[in-house]
């Protein structure tokens, strides 16, 4: 980044935003992704690493009289400082363009917790130390985004096991981290990625990954869900189709579930001003609709189908919410059901 122009990377941003958000009264996910380096200089491993080599070439034309060891170091200052000009830059371009969007970088933060292929039983899901001190020295950019974007794809080698959980649980519970120490009054909305078919495959979730992915996304508070896919999903008839049963059958009944569930906490917890947070993220307790009271019922006719849920909360119901969740509330509110205005600004998401 530090061999190329801020000035026509920001033009060509602009027109993208233009052409891509058309309408300045944007109000939706503003995802950009940024996946070719990343602006940490120790965390461009891999095939990023020719980055940090180009870095120490482009450094040492410039600096041809230091030592290696000055050289190296040159080179980390210039790459991390145009990187984060680069990341830093679009991002504000974007929020003054469409300031009712939710901005941010796909894949960040980033937990880097994928060693469930070597650790088998010993698997934790934790992330790293050392890659949650790296997500606390990029405090600049949490400041500058609007919302999170992580991902919680599953591998199949993760399917129906305990494994994925602690995969998924960790991914978000450092996103949620980031989220309460980016802003002073209120926590940034974190929307989680999601593939409904094992990643690189067309097996669709189980219903226990379903829970794991989507149930214990809404359980810890995220603001909503993404749904990823691939050209895989519509390559035939065959392929529409079956992505259209999992949609009107299992996936769908389970979207349902947990979103009516989180709209019912958020309605009777948190005077519909905040979102419903497990009290104990590491807790096995689910925004879901109580079975005994609520039911899920589908009327079809030949063009459509429509989702209903009839039943009400029962005292009980609400005992088990106030006793697991707690409000998290939105920005401009406050209070321990989000019954206060904090500021004139109010956002809901």
């Amino acid at each position: 980044p530090q061999n190329e122009s801020l000035t026509k990377h920001l033009d060509k941003s602009k027109s993208d935003i233009n052409r891509m958000t058309p309408l300045k009264a944007f109000h939706g996910l503003g995802v950009i992704d940024w996946e070719n380096w990343r602006p940490q200089w120790d965390r461009n491993w891999g095939s990023k690493n020719v980055y940090r080599n180009r870095s120490i070439q482009f450094a040492k034309d410039l600096h041809p009289e230091l030592s290696e060891d000055k050289i190296r170091r040159l080179a980390k200052k210039q790459y991390e400082k145009a990187a984060k000009s680069f990341m830093r830059d679009t991002l504000l371009l974007a929020e003054e363009m469409r300031p009712d969007g939710y901005w941010g970088y796909y894949l960040y933060p980033d937990c880097q917790n994928y060693d469930y292929k070597t650790k088998g039983d010993q698997y934790t899901g934790k992330c790293p130390e050392i890659e949650m001190s790296r997500n606390d020295q990029l405090l600049w950019l949490w400041r500058d985004s609007t919302a999170l974007f992580p991902n919680v794809y599953l591998e199949i080698i993760l399917r129906s096991s305990e494994n994925a959980l602690k995969f998924v649980h960790h991914r978000l519970k450092e996103s949620m981290r980031i989220a309460s120490m980016a802003r002073e009054d209120y926590a940034l909305p974190v929307f989680a990625y999601a593939r409904p078919f094992y990643a690189y495959t067309f097996e669709p979730l189980t219903q226990e990954d379903l829970v794991t992915t989507v149930g214990e996304t809404a359980a810890m508070g995220a603001a909503g869900i993404v749904f990823w896919g691939s050209m895989q999903y519509a390559s035939t008839v065959d392929s529409c189709q079956k992505v259209k049963k999992y949609m009107n059958g299992p996936l769908g009944r389970y979207i349902v579930n947990v979103t009516t569930a989180a709209k019912i906490c958020s309605r009777v917890l948190c005077r519909k001003n905040g979102r419903c947070v497990r009290k104990h993220s590491d807790s096995n307790a689910f925004l879901h609709l109580f079975p005994e009271s609520f039911r899920i019922m589908v009327h079809a006719n030949a063009t459509e189908k429509k989702v209903i849920v009839k039943g009400k909360l029962e005292l009980e119901n609400l005992i088990y919410l106030r006793e697991n969740f707690m409000c998290q509330c939105y920005q401009g509110w406050k209070g321990l059901y989000c019954e206060e205005y904090s500021i004139n600004d109010i956002r809901k998401i």
